[in-house]
């Protein structure tokens, strides 16, 4: 059985990539993506700040 939670996401990396869970000081950068127009070209609207913060509590919770 596969086992679920937030302490258990394994930290993987490479010579470029770093692949982790999402921590609080991830929002400045996330905020920024989520405000881009072209970055969320296919979604319905652009994010402000306190629905990227939400985004991100969702996210450091799963």
């Amino acid at each position: 059985m596969a086992e679920v939670g937030a302490d258990l996401c394994p930290r993987l990396e490479t010579d470029r990539l770093v692949l982790r869970k999402w921590e609080a000081r991830d929002l400045d950068g996330l905020a920024e993506m989520n405000a881009d127009p072209r970055v969320m070209e296919f979604y319905p609207s652009v994010l402000t700040w306190a629905e990227s913060e939400e985004m991100l509590a969702r996210y450091v919770e799963a």
